[in-house]
């Protein structure tokens, strides 16, 4: 669908011309570009020129509700990206540079119509009530009371921030403008980036219509255009853009400026005022992408207004007016449709693009762009500067990226669901996507589908969250908060990796070869375990920046005298590949190369007593404990198979990863399912994985730890070696063998029945102290476990967690919990050395 322009084009000449370099030039005058440039100049960088091809704001900054409110955030990240911005728009920009921003602290409302969205709200209003944000439940009585106009027959609660509430997009981004300039940024209007430039594998600056500008460093803010830009020099910003619709009514009695912001996620609407009348905006659960052709979304006119389609949207505009029963008779001043960024896991991109040194991004903001501005531009002008993100940035690193991610037909395929998915259909425990399915499958999957799987999806892969019986048994895979209809089902598998023996398909695992000369030179500084292996040996660590910060988990296993492999987790094969990379190139002088090798294994782990009687079956190696120790490789044979077998476990039982060409993964499979038969062998899915893992408090990278935790703090130290010369070591020194005063252990609540699924908070004798990262139903000792990561400010020591009584707050419920330093489970490891 074209745009519809919204006025005369105003192509603006720039009067003083354009310069020939610069330090830093900035792609986009939008909110995000004008955030960017007004916090690297705080910093001490004023050597930046922001280019615009139209006007500030012309792209989608114009346009957009300008809500300030937290609705949905659960993570760290997400609630600092919001304060910071409130604080900037509310507090520093007006007083700082004259400019008012608009912000008014109207109040926020998130209403809920059923138990289910209840319990998710209250959840998400706990987590961030322990973050130092305010907010208080009402009754569907305090609902009305606060929105006369809102039917709330069947609300079911409401969940009110009172210092939350709106700003004006276009004032909040001239007033980063006028900050910029003051401070000394060049601002240029009416100048088009036509392409980046790149020399060798360093960002050299950008050509525009007006000639090229030289730069040590280019940041794209360029919104949805940010995709075509990258694809140019091969870059992946995986970017679509959808259609998004409001309408403001005509002045209706009752409505004033204090109205709260008011959120219905089960009716995909919200509302507040505008002018008297009543804006109501839509997030429909089946989106329509715009912008599909070839070359893109178009580049022109500026401040572009799309045809809506009203058959289209029609339902869901009648549903959300449903809210507002007294709106069936007043007018619709406007219709509003424009478009917006989507990126496939709705979380922006952030940060330096891999294989492209310099060149920054701070794209894709899933329709949050006012909301995350200010926090966004902070967060991205500290890293340039200091060359390390200030906060944990997992969730947003542009390094994370898959490269299915960026094909147009998975793109289009995502985004119909990506304004349902980000305004609430995500909000449940195992939650999966419904579109883009299917991208990678494990080379046995149809195998696995056979048995009874029901798929989920992790980075693009299929992988099974749980088996049950086909047909008319078969349980509903309906979202709960509580216990799942397949319960039973995952704690079958469960039980029978602790008794028996589980088949666990691992073919996502991101896999990497080292290799080189100089290979161990570079993991023994790369990565902090030690990497003077014997050929045959390896080991689970992790790798760290400079300032022994973590930014991978992996393992380590040396096949020869220069050759390593380096396993990671499906989440983090982008980000351990490039980090990886950038270890190379900042050591030239060592031999070394790295190549990834991903698709050309498939893994399948064995797990329980049993594993080592199970392999013994298909293989005519000794797989004896004496002759296959814990933490070591061999090369066996599977039947017909040649295979690299290791004593590995992430479940806490005798394990064994049998690393297998993907060609013979059918012929594997077969013959260890047929062997497994009478031993009571079974396939085991995400589920069950995910409350193995947590009862024996294995880590996982992304989802219990990111990269603001150091091995210390993560309960890691013991993957470092101490005497080795590995990167971050001297910044970790200090802290070594003293008690950190933030540290992530092991919790399990007392009272079998309430479910962990990460973010309760937990107090110790009623003071807040931290929250639970990740949850999970423990059926070995028949409670929730997790994984807690405790800041009170002091030492984290055994006896400190003894010594008093520990909750964790669930749905709204002090539920009494255990806090350890060690594993619930076979603490003293014995299981998986059998």
């Amino acid at each position: 669908m074209d745009p519809v322009p919204a006025g005369p084009v105003n192509h603006r000449v720039p009067m003083d011309g354009l310069p020939a370099r610069a330090e830093v030039v900035i792609i986009g005058g939008g909110i995000i570009g004008c955030s960017v440039a007004y916090h690297l100049a705080h910093a001490g960088r004023r050597d930046v020129v922001l280019l615009e091809r139209h006007r500030l704001t012309a792209g989608t900054t114009w346009h957009a509700a300008g809500l300030i409110v937290s609705g949905g955030f659960h993570s760290e990240t997400y609630l600092e990206l919001f304060r910071r911005s409130r604080h900037l728009y509310r507090d520093v920009l007006p007083a700082e540079t004259g400019q008012a921003t608009g912000y008014a602290e109207v109040g926020y409302i998130q209403v809920a119509t059923n138990p289910e969205r209840a319990e998710a709200l209250r959840r998400d209003a706990a987590f961030q009530r322990s973050h130092g944000l305010d907010n208080v439940e009402l009754s569907a009585k305090e609902v009305a009371e606060h929105w006369p106009l809102a039917k709330v027959d069947d609300v079911v609660c409401g969940i009110y921030a009172p210092d939350q509430g709106r700003a004006n997009p276009t004032d909040c981004a001239m007033a980063f403008a006028r900050g910029a300039r003051r401070l000394g940024v060049r601002i240029v209007e009416g100048v088009e980036v036509t392409g980046i430039r790149r020399a060798g594998g360093r960002v050299s600056g950008v050509d525009t219509d007006q000639g090229f500008v030289e730069a040590e460093h280019v940041v794209c803010c360029a919104g949805l255009w940010s995709r075509q830009l990258g694809l140019a020099v091969g870059v992946d910003l995986p970017l679509q853009a959808a259609e998004h619709s409001y309408l403001i009514t005509e002045p209706v009695d009752g409505v004033s400026p204090s109205l709260p912001v008011l959120e219905v996620p089960d009716a995909y609407g919200y509302f507040r005022e505008e002018t008297g009348g009543v804006l109501v905006g839509l997030f429909e659960p089946e989106a329509r992408p715009w912008g599909l052709g070839p070359d893109g979304p178009p580049t022109g006119p500026p401040f572009a207004v799309l045809q809506a389609d009203w058959d289209r949207i029609a339902p869901w505009v009648e549903g959300a007016l449903a809210r507002l029963p007294g709106l069936a008779s007043v007018g619709i001043r406007t219709w509003f449709c424009g478009p917006e960024s989507f990126v496939p896991d709705l979380n922006p991109l952030v940060g330096e693009v891999p294989g492209l040194r310099h060149l920054w991004v701070a794209c894709g903001l899933n329709s949050l762009g006012i909301l995350l501005g200010g926090g966004i531009g902070e967060l991205l002008a500290a890293w340039i500067v200091d060359g390390a993100p200030p906060t944990d940035v997992t969730e947003l690193d542009v390094a994370r990226v898959a490269p299915h991610w960026n094909t147009p037909a998975f793109l289009a395929e995502r985004t119909r669901e990506a304004l349902g998915v980000l305004f609430g259909d995500a909000a449940w425990p195992n939650f999966s996507y419904r579109y883009g399915r299917g991208v990678r499958r494990s080379p046995v999957h149809h195998l696995l589908e056979a048995a009874g799987a029901e798929w989920t999806e992790i980075f693009g892969w299929e992988y099974p969250e749980w088996f049950g019986p086909r047909g008319p048994g078969r349980p509903s895979s309906a979202y709960t908060w509580g216990r799942p209809a397949w319960w039973a089902c995952a704690a079958d598998e469960h039980r029978a990796v602790r008794e028996r023996v589980g088949l666990i398909d691992l073919a996502f695992m991101g896999k990497f070869w080292v290799q080189g000369p100089d290979a161990e030179s570079f993991l023994q500084w790369w990565a902090a375990g030690d990497a003077a292996l014997p050929v045959g040996g390896c080991r689970y660590t992790v790798a760290l920046d400079d300032r022994g910060r973590i930014r991978a988990d992996v393992t380590l296993t040396r096949y020869g005298p220069d050759r390593y492999l380096v396993v990671c987790g499906p989440e983090t094969i982008g980000r351990t590949g490039d980090w990886l990379q950038r270890g190379v190139e900042a050591h030239p002088q060592w031999r070394v190369a790295v190549t990834e090798a991903t698709s050309a294994l498939w893994i399948l782990h064995l797990a329980g007593p049993a594993a080592r009687r199970l392999l013994a079956r298909v293989s005519h190696a000794d797989v004896s404990a004496e002759a296959f120790g814990y933490q070591t490789m061999r090369p066996i044979d599977v039947r017909f198979a040649p295979v690299h077998a290791q004593r590995m476990s992430y479940v806490g039982e005798l394990g064994f990863e049998l690393f297998v060409p993907t060609d013979m993964a059918v012929h594997v499979y077969e013959a260890v399912v047929e062997a497994g038969a009478d031993l009571g062998a079974a396939h085991v899915g995400l589920a069950a994985l995910e409350g193995l893992r947590l009862e024996k408090g294995n880590r996982d990278y992304t989802h219990d730890v990111d990269n603001l935790d150091t091995p210390i703090e993560a309960g890691l130290a013991f993957t470092c070696a101490w005497d080795t010369p590995f990167r971050g070591r001297e910044a970790l020194l200090p802290a070594r063998g003293s008690a950190p005063s933030r540290r992530l252990v092991p919790v399990a609540l007392e009272d079998p029945e309430p479910l962990l699924h990460g973010g309760e908070p937990v107090r110790r004798d009623g003071v807040p102290v931290g929250y639970v990262r990740t949850g999970a139903y423990g059926h070995t000792l028949g409670r929730s476990v997790g994984l807690a990561m405790l800041e009170p400010g002091v030492p984290v020591t055994g006896a400190w967690l003894a010594e008093a009584r520990f909750t964790a707050e669930v749905a709204g419920r002090e539920v009494p919990a255990r806090v350890s330093l060690r594993p619930f489970y076979d603490p003293e490891g014995r299981r998986v050395r059998a």
